[in-house]
């Protein structure tokens, strides 16, 4: 969540009531963070009605927005405000904290709790049922690409800079500072679901129920442990 250089809006409940912010969707982030300041600051955060005037724009302009003053604050991936983050144009949020970060180090929602996970790979579960070979086989694959993004970051980065809205030698150096900076590695170490680490997660769904983004008694997705060879 970015804000202007010199405002002083550390989370969602000090932006003025009624306020314009811009997001990248009704849903993912926004839902997150809906329940963080519902249960932080007691708000309705919500695309379309709630204590907000939230407008759905994209990660590559919503800086861009925030920095024209279009909207009070937004939120963004960094990789895509990556030269505005640089030259101090915009600042983060929430002390720099983003989503999962905000979750973990609350103690009345994560509470050490590494989520709410995004960007994970699912199945049908009849396709799952009759392919768990298959399944852990892709596991290991994924566990391989992520072993491998983190003993070469920098490399990567430098490799693929077209994967930035900015190609330029300092943004890709400030990413490169910013994810090898211990904590924001925002890839898992490790791809294999453990049965606590599920239970833990699956308590969002709960507060989605509590807050009126579910309805009572909605199917949730099934979580399953694969054991690590």
């Amino acid at each position: 969540m970015w804000r202007k250089a010199g405002d002083r809006y550390v989370t969602i409940g000090d932006v003025p009531l009624g306020s314009t912010i811009c997001v990248h969707s009704a849903i993912a982030a926004t839902t997150v963070y809906s329940i963080i300041a519902a249960i932080q600051e007691g708000l309705d955060y919500r695309v379309g009605g709630g204590d907000y005037n939230l407008i759905i724009g994209d990660h590559d302009i919503n800086g861009e927005m925030v920095a024209r003053g279009e909207c009070e604050v937004g939120s963004a991936l960094l990789e895509t405000t990556l030269t505005l983050a640089r030259t101090g144009e915009l600042e983060m949020m929430y002390d720099g904290k983003v989503p999962w970060q905000i979750w973990r180090d609350d103690p009345n929602l994560g509470n050490g709790h590494e989520g709410i996970m995004s960007n994970l790979m699912v199945a049908r579960k009849d396709w799952y049922d009759g392919h768990q070979d298959e399944a852990a086989a892709f596991l290991a694959l994924w566990q391989t690409g992520e072993d491998l993004w983190h003993a070469n970051k920098t490399e990567i980065i430098n490799l693929y800079p077209q994967h930035f809205p900015s190609e330029s030698p300092e943004d890709l150096q400030y990413f490169i500072d910013y994810i090898n900076t211990p904590g924001n590695d925002f890839f898992v170490k490790d791809v294999y679901l453990t049965q606590e680490w599920i239970d833990k997660e699956v308590e969002f769904y709960d507060y989605m129920e509590q807050y009126g983004w579910l309805e009572a008694d909605t199917p949730i997705p099934e979580f399953a442990a694969i054991d690590k060879p």
